[in-house]
């Protein structure tokens, strides 16, 4: 199989493999090297690569991705800590003042992605009346 035909998250073989995982654990491009058996140049220049680099950036959003995904099972009992804090009379005002602030923090937060993504897909719906998909924007 060449390059050319791998999937975008292939490394062409087993040692750019190794230091790509080195590199999205956190490691120098030196010890991606020595993990990889290659020299930090041959790494280097792995690093210029589009197929590298597309493999790095798909499979760091996928690590991403998963801690995400780990947060969003959290996010319950940090509400509920929130609100713990908020209501608890016996709280430093300090510390109710940060749990309100966080509060609100987030609910802007959330209503701006909210009002961003209605923005998005009202252009999208858009650009499909006028024969233009998404992808052509490109």
């Amino acid at each position: 199989m060449t390059e050319a035909t791998l999937p975008p998250d292939a490394p062409a073989n087993d040692r750019q493999d190794r230091a790509l995982w080195q590199l999205l654990c956190g490691r120098t491009v030196r010890e991606a090297a020595e993990a990889a058996a290659a020299s930090e140049r041959t790494v280097y220049r792995w690093l210029q690569t589009p197929a590298f680099q597309n493999a790095y950036r798909l499979r760091r959003r996928a690590r991403f991705l998963q801690g995400l995904g780990a947060l969003q099972n959290l996010t319950e009992r940090a509400a509920q800590t929130l609100d713990s804090v908020l209501n608890d009379q016996d709280a430093s005002p300090a510390s109710r003042v940060t749990a309100a602030r966080s509060v609100l923090q987030y609910a802007c937060q959330s209503f701006e992605l909210d009002d961003i993504h209605s923005r998005l897909d009202e252009l999208e719906r858009a650009r499909e009346d006028d024969g233009e998909s998404f992808d052509d924007w490109n």
